[in-house]
């Protein structure tokens, strides 16, 4: 079923500049669970510890092993936040797209971007032979996540044949990947509709 969501980062914006969590993980999870929010989508730009590169920061751009424990430590201070304050269970989304997030994600949260945001076709492919390599992080309670479904319906911003998002459901389902629709749910062709409620 659909849940209830909010996006935020563990660096001191989100990639599109608006202010985020590093720093305010207490209150950031006390006002999510006073509006009820079920699942947090916790992304990594602007991380100065592991996130992509700011010109304007030393340091920026790089992942050392060090920066991914740090990484890793930030979702960890949001994940008890979230558990403190809302009492119950928060699904948080991991979302650093590298494959390095699979072997630990779930300490910290349930789900874990393995890879770059899935936009067309050869990103299916290229996603889909990354998460071969990961099928033993996967289980009840914790998945890879190769990205959203991307879909077929006219007027979303990214879409795929329906040959093709009938082959990425496909895909996805048979990997034990999260199921997240990225296109509008009330524009949703007949097409689509059929495939994600087979």
């Amino acid at each position: 079923g659909f849940k209830f969501g909010i996006y935020t980062d563990r660096g001191p914006s989100t990639c599109a500049g608006r202010p985020a969590s590093l720093g305010h993980e207490e209150a950031d999870a006390k006002l999510f669970a006073s509006w009820g929010v079920e699942f947090v989508k916790n992304d990594g730009c602007w991380d100065p510890d592991c996130g992509v590169y700011q010109g304007n920061v030393k340091g920026t751009g790089i992942c050392t092993s060090s920066g991914r424990r740090e990484a890793m430590k930030k979702y960890a201070k949001m994940a008890e936040a979230l558990q403190r304050s809302s009492g119950r269970s928060v699904l948080q989304a991991l979302c650093g797209w590298q494959p390095w997030y699979a072997p630990g994600g779930r300490k910290v949260g349930q789900m874990w971007r393995i890879g770059a945001d899935v936009r067309d076709w050869p990103g299916v492919y290229e996603t889909t032979r990354m998460m071969e390599q990961l099928v033993e992080y996967s289980g009840p309670g914790g998945w890879s996540d190769p990205d959203m479904l991307l879909g077929s319906s006219a007027g979303a911003r990214l879409t795929l044949t329906q040959v093709q998002a009938r082959a990425q459901f496909s895909l996805w389902a048979i990997m034990g990947a999260p199921l997240m629709l990225g296109l509008r749910v009330l524009n949703m062709s007949p097409y689509d509709l059929e495939t994600y409620t087979n």
